[in-house]
């Protein structure tokens, strides 16, 4: 039987004894989770959509942007307030880039750049008398 120091060795470029360990105990935990043997071919296969789960489901998302968009008030409070006044205590737990990559997604609010708060502000009202600020990040939401 090989050590998992003589087996990070084999690889090209070598490994650590250490990431070895990690790949073994994950497969191992993969194999029990499924209830099938560690050989199992399966076990070793390249699984699609690798990472982690989604934090949350189309139906929590959806209410996300219910309640950013039922008033102006809600549609111009910064994400981290909104977050800290528990607009979002029906739904798990979120950081401010949960919920701007929602809005994001959602097609409700469009990356501004790397312009100052000030600047990206008056750049969209010239734009768009619509417009308006939302965020730390430079986040523009459609009003």
């Amino acid at each position: 039987m090989a050590t998992n120091k003589e087996i990070a060795a084999l690889f090209d470029p070598p490994t650590t004894k250490d990431a070895i360990a990690k790949l073994v105990r994950r497969i191992r935990d993969r194999a029990d989770q499924e209830g099938i043997s560690i050989t199992n071919p399966t076990l070793y296969e390249t699984l699609p959509g690798r990472g982690r789960p989604e934090l949350l489901d189309d139906a929590q998302k959806k209410r996300i942007i219910e309640i950013v968009t039922q008033d102006r008030a809600h549609r111009e409070k910064e994400p981290l307030q909104a977050i800290k006044d528990g607009d979002f205590d029906e739904l798990p737990p979120m950081s401010v880039s949960t919920f701007e990559n929602v809005m994001y997604e959602a097609g409700e609010a469009t990356l501004a750049g790397a312009l100052p708060r000030r600047q990206c502000l008056g750049a969209r009202m010239a734009m768009d008398s619509a417009a308006y600020y939302e965020g730390d990040a430079a986040i523009y939401m459609r009003g």
